[in-house]
């Protein structure tokens, strides 16, 4: 699993900015302000994290997919 803050800091860029599970990826990965927000220690261009994460999240947490 993820780092805490990296998994809270998507799902609430996520709902925030209500993107889909792959713009939040890429969101993230274009933009150094998220990626502080999420904990990373630099500007990073590489895929933290697969878009598949937010499924397995939402299977954790109950939820239905939104």
């Amino acid at each position: 699993m993820k780092e805490a803050r990296l998994v809270i800091g998507a799902v609430i860029i996520k709902h925030k900015l209500c993107l889909s599970d792959v713009e939040t990826v890429q969101q993230i990965q274009e933009n150094p302000y998220l990626q502080f927000f999420v904990g990373l220690p630099g500007y990073q261009t590489t895929e933290r994290f697969a878009a598949s994460l937010f499924v397995e999240i939402r299977k954790r947490m109950g939820g239905r997919r939104v």
